[in-house]
């Protein structure tokens, strides 16, 4: 599979607002993975395409489109507290982009080969899952408003595809190359389990509100495993393949 061609698979509402009534037509889209602006916001769809992100209206209305550059390797976006928007924009690195004005703030080059995921954790820190690139990638960590990573994940990490955390703040990694899912601790990132029973080739990785875990798997059986909170086994699994997956509000 080529990791590169994303498809927009599922995208619920994370804020405290309904879905859409309706979707833009499906020619608006050129693939990607979807986000949401925090509660509030009068544009709430965000879709990563590989060379933009397209904004959308609650009712599926386009009205703006930011342009990524011609390199960027995967549709990935996150967002910080103030509403500034994180996308990969190159195949070594992301750029940051302003609230309502989507004007370039800076990009981040340092650290970043092959980013693959992005996430932004409780207190505005970025996450890079930089991609194998040759070897096994890492997660870079980013502190608020700086283009320089204050230090990597490494250990348990084998070209990581997707990231999530939980409501206590622990960090889920998705390890494409090993078949298993690895959990870090919060602020200090210290390994605290890994994950492999079910799991296939996992691709991405959710978090619901009660902290259940969601590990989209593909191999000889494509699968979704969904484990409990503190759990290394699944308590069922999903015969679907994803190469995204949403969590709706409760």
């Amino acid at each position: 599979m080529n990791r590169f061609v994303a498809a927009l698979v599922l995208a619920v509402v994370v804020t405290a607002c309904s879905t859409p009534s309706s979707v833009p037509a499906t020619g608006d889209f050129g693939g990607g993975e979807s986000g949401f602006e925090p509660a509030g916001s009068k544009v709430n769809l965000f879709v990563a395409n590989r060379e933009d992100v397209l904004e959308y209206t609650r009712r599926g209305h386009l009205v703006r489109t930011t342009p990524l550059g011609k390199y960027a390797p995967a549709g990935a976006i996150a967002f910080d507290k103030s509403g500034n928007l994180y996308a990969v924009s190159d195949y070594f690195a992301a750029s940051v982009f302003a609230p309502k004005s989507r004007a370039l703030v800076r990009t981040i080059t340092d650290g970043m080969f092959e980013p693959l995921a992005l996430a932004v954790d409780r207190s505005d820190n970025l996450y890079v899952a930089n991609g194998s690139n040759g070897y096994n990638g890492n997660i870079a960590i980013y502190p608020p408003g700086s283009a320089t990573a204050s230090r990597t994940i490494t250990d348990g990490i084998y070209d990581p595809e997707s990231l999530a955390f939980d409501s206590s703040g622990n960090l889920y990694v998705a390890n494409n190359a090993n078949g298993t899912a690895t959990v870090y601790a919060p602020r200090i990132r210290k390994l605290l389990r890994t994950i492999s029973k079910e799991v296939g080739a996992p691709w991405v990785v959710a978090v619901d509100y009660n902290d259940n875990l969601y590990l989209g798997s593909f191999g000889s059986t494509d699968k979704i495993g969904i484990y409990p909170p503190g759990h290394a086994v699944p308590a069922r699994t999903i015969a679907s393949f994803a190469l995204s997956l949403g969590v709706g509000p409760p």
